[in-house]
């Protein structure tokens, strides 16, 4: 059985952002999966919001999802208690939309 990757925004903005200390380790590691990689919608509006000054990065990280790179399977409607729960258990650290989806990503993947 192949393994899901699940991927959060900081190798996200890696990948497409030359400057960014982890950029060759983003590069090495995509070349070692086999797409699909699973995220969720917020996980995008974070790395388009951190990609914003680099030029063609906010398209790119759509062409990753129209190219099927990335899979958005994940759908927030289908798991509002348990996130809502996680947010109000982790308020202290606190925890984002896009972490909580992404525990709930693994939690039922």
């Amino acid at each position: 059985m192949m393994s899901r990757v699940i991927t959060d925004t900081g190798p996200l903005v890696a990948l497409l952002n030359r400057r960014d200390p982890y950029h060759s380790w983003a590069k090495g590691i995509v070349t070692q999966l086999q797409p699909p990689m699973y995220t969720c919608e917020p996980v995008l509006t974070e790395a388009m919001f951190l990609l914003r000054e680099i030029y063609g990065a906010r398209a790119a990280v759509l062409e990753m999802v129209v190219d099927g790179f990335l899979s958005l399977e994940f759908q927030i409607k289908d798991h509002q208690a348990p996130l809502l729960d996680m947010i109000k258990r982790y308020d202290n650290v606190p925890m984002s939309l896009a972490d909580a989806c992404l525990v709930r990503m693994v939690e039922t993947m």
